[in-house]
């Protein structure tokens, strides 16, 4: 999809709900590309309680815990690895720019479904 039939979508779109523009475009922003639903995480904070968790009850549980991150976070086996052993949470950013340029079409796609565009 080029910038100019993304704009020419964007522009049918508002068209569509002249009156509420600013808070459809911010509904899409926020469900399409800055927090898509499909690729959403758990917060930090609460994975981290878990695999805390996991470790206290039994610190031979590295291999279950990092099962676990990967299930969460949607992460690699590094990345899950380094968060349990480190807290921290895998910087995701560019993984998830590349899935959105290579989804831009459905992602579109979907949203005329849902705003019957």
């Amino acid at each position: 999809m080029t910038r100019s039939e993304f704009h020419k979508f964007f522009s049918e779109l508002t068209k569509k709900y002249p009156e509420n523009t600013p808070d459809v475009l911010i509904d899409i922003f926020m469900d399409y590309f800055a927090f898509p639903k499909q690729f959403m995480h758990p917060e930090e904070e609460e994975v981290k309680k878990h695999v805390q968790s996991m470790l206290q009850q039994n610190p031979n549980n590295l291999i279950p815990a990092v099962k676990y991150v990967r299930e969460k976070l949607y992460c690699g086996l590094k990345e899950a690895k380094d968060f349990v052993e480190t807290g921290t949470f895998p910087d995701r950013t560019n993984e998830l720019q590349k899935i959105l340029e290579q989804n831009l079409e459905s992602i579109v796609q979907k949203i005329k479904e849902d705003y019957n565009v």
